[in-house]
């Protein structure tokens, strides 16, 4: 039942003796007075509930990045199950996306390794700047195993001459919608609010040539 409280543990017990009432040979149809006597008692049973962490990495650092770059990783974020009873899934995920020209960033998509979570309509190209950002999941979602934590990287093309300060965060005002698999419960997740770090654009690099101060003098 949903009224159980989470990690309360439950074992079930049988007394052969007195609670196997109808017990008859097969054949012969004689009774049979089961044994032993005595409580056998089953393996204990931990009620766990799902559960879901949500929190933003601080790696990658903020740092100063070259317009123009290509799937650059803006922020990661981790989606803690280690304290789940089930895996739970997420059909999307709203996330909080500040900067100076929304325009600037394109073909943003989260990443789980190698593997791009948004893919085709999926991908977001953002038009404004919101800290509902959505991003929904290719198929069904994304399915967090219980006892893990996932990393999901956000990454985005950077347009050329673009300039200004880019964060991709997370707000908890805004969550998302979280399904245990096994027990079909809603999950309310724990939420760590952040704005993520600072990506300074700038429109292009300087390479600096300079005399090492250790070089012998002229003779």
């Amino acid at each position: 039942g949903t009224d159980i409280p989470n990690n309360a543990a439950i074992q079930a017990s049988t007394t052969p003796s007195t609670d196997w009432t109808t017990v008859r040979g097969v054949t012969t149809g004689e009774t049979v007075a089961p044994t032993p006597t005595s409580a056998v008692s089953l393996s204990t049973m931990t009620v766990k509930a799902a559960a879901l962490a949500i929190s933003v990495s601080s790696d990658p650092p903020a740092q100063t990045v070259v317009s123009g770059a290509q799937k650059f990783v803006f922020a990661k974020y981790l989606l803690d199950g280690g304290a789940s009873g089930e895996d739970v899934r997420l059909p999307s995920i709203p996330l909080d996306y500040s900067g100076t020209t929304a325009t600037n960033l394109t073909t943003c998509q989260l990443y789980d390794g190698a593997t791009a979570l948004n893919t085709g309509s999926n991908i977001l190209n953002p038009s404004s700047i919101s800290s509902t950002t959505l991003i929904t999941f290719d198929g069904v979602g994304y399915t967090v195993p219980k006892g893990t934590v996932k990393t999901l990287e956000m990454k985005c093309n950077i347009a050329s001459g673009g300039t200004g300060v880019y964060q991709w965060g997370y707000d908890t005002t805004a969550s998302p919608t979280i399904t245990g698999l096994v027990s079909g419960q809603a999950v309310t997740p724990t939420e760590n609010d952040s704005t993520g770090q600072r990506m300074t654009l700038t429109a292009s690099g300087t390479f600096t040539v300079a005399l090492d101060s250790s070089s012998p003098s002229y003779t």
